[in-house]
């Protein structure tokens, strides 16, 4: 009977511990990879490594890796493993295998192999076509997705109509209500209107995803990256070197304190951009 008691008081501290993980990685991601990392410890000891359970949390945990680009090839190897077993246990045409087929587009998203990435998403997509209406928020998130390779390969008119459709569907299911993948769509609008030239389009869906954020999330949370990038390019576009200048330096510290050092990709691009305001600024005065 102890031995019962104790493997369901362990099992309940894995799902509790994969139920904080969730929440914290919506807003405090550097906090939910402890919580994954004791669900799944539990979950593979008490359960099996290949138990559902388990195999959820081991996605957590690379969706994890892909949100603060701690080893996108590593969280690739390790969805690329889970995609036959989802399939084995839910079947081909189920979310919970989409899920999976869109985080491995994720990964090539990151990767910068945008083409495949694209192919994930829409296998997920034709799944999610046969399951959900077409309103559902599920499709939100995977039509962001999709103008977002888009954006790095195609050009952003094709990728518009994908972010437009996300956001239709958000502003529909959250009214007037504050939520992170809405907040995303906007900024993710934004920037494809930048690369268009269209100043005031850009400016509009920037100050949607800030009133979002602002007051909800932490000053120095990860997510004010993306919007805080279109921004420092916006000011630099009309000229506003020294606001310019003070985003992308307070971009680069909140890269700073969400774990990323100065040889880090995102934050080596940030320190480029710096460069060359501070170079344009200089050269302005001569």
């Amino acid at each position: 009977m102890d031995g019962k008691k104790d493997r369901e008081s362990l099992l309940l501290k894995a799902s509790t511990a994969h139920v904080l993980g969730n929440l914290y990685s919506d807003t405090q991601p550097e906090k939910a990879m402890p919580y994954f990392e004791t669900a799944r410890e539990i979950f593979t000891t008490v359960l099996s490594p290949t138990n559902p359970d388990t195999l959820d949390v081991i996605n957590s945990i690379c969706s994890m890796e892909l949100f603060l680009r701690i080893d996108v090839r590593k969280a690739l190897h390790d969805l690329s493993r889970l995609l036959p077993m989802y399939i084995k246990i839910y079947g081909h045409d189920d979310p919970n295998t989409a899920v999976i087929l869109v985080n491995i587009g994720l990964a090539h998203y990151y990767l910068d192999e945008f083409d495949r990435s694209i192919d994930y998403y829409q296998e997920a997509l034709q799944i999610y076509n046969t399951v959900y209406n077409g309103d559902n928020a599920e499709f939100a998130y995977l039509y962001n997705n999709i103008g977002a390779s888009y954006s790095d390969s195609k050009g952003p008119k094709k990728a518009i109509p994908y972010h437009e459709k996300a956001i239709k569907i958000l502003e529909k299911t959250y009214e007037g209500q504050r939520n992170l993948d809405l907040a995303q769509s906007y900024s993710e609008l934004a920037d494809a209107y930048l690369q268009l030239g269209m100043i005031d389009e850009t400016q509009e869906q920037l100050n949607k995803c800030f009133a979002m954020y602002d007051d909800w999330i932490e000053e120095d949370s990860y997510h004010y990256i993306q919007p805080y990038s279109t921004l420092g390019k916006l000011f630099y576009i009309t000229n506003d070197l020294p606001n310019a200048e003070a985003i992308f330096t307070y971009a680069i510290n909140i890269l700073n304190k969400n774990g990323f050092s100065n040889d880090s990709p995102e934050v080596e691009e940030f320190l480029q951009c710096l460069k060359e305001i501070r170079e344009k600024m200089d050269s302005s005065k001569d």
